[in-house]
């Protein structure tokens, strides 16, 4: 990941003289940006661009950052809440960085696994289509084309709509918007200066507002301030995501317990967000990072990468490469590096609000009363 692209994701500032001219040009680029979005949402709301409605209940889980919050742990997590209160849902994504036509609709799982490749799913459609069981994913850019797909395809009586906060084109039931408590919120600027897709005030879209990576932070208590000022009283949930195995060999092997990791040496090999975060869920579970190789979110692995991991891994005395699930669906393709190769799975736990959650999504849907 390139310093400039770390720096708008992470919300840095740029240092030194140039650093302080590139800010000031950054600071202009981002009240344009700000002045462009909130014309935007003004523009749908008023009806002056069009939306469309589904004949079902949409739920929608977002964020207000570029950069990752746990939005497809978190989708995952509603998916299955929606099966336990009797609904079929189906998962509906753009897929960012597939390789499809204009307009084209992607049928990545049936509900049994995925039929496409990860390039032609997106990460996080074909992720969720290995994770989820009985749930159907469609991907697409035009999300109410997908989610009319996923109703006549196969029937479902629910969507959840991934990543899909700022899709304002398809109307939602009930918007989840995800926070990362683990973040500096001093550092949240709006894009292209920091990670902001939205400032702060879109908040007043939300239904609800949940905090992720908030236990242990020491910004747990300023983000829930902020979602408390800004959100218009949506009520205020944490969500905890939680390591729950580790896959072998990109998902062609078995899993085996965490407490494998514990006083393990190992090479990091990521291409998401934020890598920081997996660094420390490695950490956290007692591994020793002895190498790491980070790329930028949504990185296209080739041959030559995976060889360069392994080749550090060694020089570094490793015993294993350690990989996310997202970065694990792209690696299937070559041949097991002759180390091994463990992917670390992540899921989503409301935990005690989980009941909360159930109770306000019947308070904004009828159909769930």
């Amino acid at each position: 990941m390139s310093n400039l692209a770390r720096s708008i994701v992470e919300g840095e500032e740029p240092r030194g003289a140039a650093g302080r001219l590139l800010a000031g040009v950054l600071a202009g680029a981002s009240g344009l940006y700000g002045a462009a979005t909130g014309v935007r949402t003004w523009a749908y709301r008023a009806g002056v661009f069009p939306s469309c409605a589904l004949p079902c209940p949409v739920v929608c889980v977002g964020n207000l950052t570029v950069g990752g919050t746990g939005k497809t742990p978190v989708a995952a997590a509603v998916a299955g809440l929606l099966k336990d209160l009797r609904f079929q849902p189906a998962i509906v994504s753009r897929g960012y960085g597939a390789k499809r036509a204009p307009g084209e609709i992607v049928v990545v799982s049936e509900g049994k696994g995925p039929v496409v490749a990860p390039d032609k799913a997106g990460d996080e459609p074909y992720l969720l289509a290995r994770l989820l069981e009985g749930v159907p994913v469609v991907a697409g850019a035009d999300r109410c084309a997908a989610g009319r797909t996923a109703l006549e395809r196969f029937g479902v009586s629910a969507i959840v709509l991934d990543d899909g906060f700022q899709h304002l084109r398809l109307r939602r039931d009930f918007n989840l918007v995800l926070l990362d408590a683990s973040r500096d919120p001093r550092s949240m600027r709006l894009f292209p200066r920091g990670p902001l897709r939205e400032g702060f005030g879109a908040l007043r879209r939300a239904s609800a507002i949940a905090l992720t990576r908030a236990d242990g932070s020491a910004h747990r208590d300023h983000w829930r301030a902020i979602a408390e000022r800004w959100s218009g009283g949506a009520p205020v949930l944490e969500v905890r995501l939680a390591p729950t195995a580790l896959i072998a060999d990109c998902g062609r092997g078995g899993s085996i317990p965490l407490e494998s990791l514990r006083g393990r040496r190992v090479a990091a090999l990521c291409g998401i967000a934020r890598p920081a975060a997996f660094r420390s869920s490695l950490e956290a579970l007692g591994a020793e990072v002895r190498a790491e190789r980070v790329f930028p979110d949504h990185h296209r692995y080739g041959p030559q990468d995976l060889q360069e991991a392994v080749s550090a891994a060694r020089a570094s005395g490793a015993e294993w490469v350690a990989t996310t699930d997202k970065d694990a669906i792209k690696l299937l393709e070559f041949p097991s590096p002759g180390i091994p190769l463990y992917a670390l799975r992540i899921a989503a736990d409301f935990g005690p609000d989980r009941e909360r959650l159930v109770e306000l999504l019947r308070s904004r849907i009828p159909s769930l009363k």
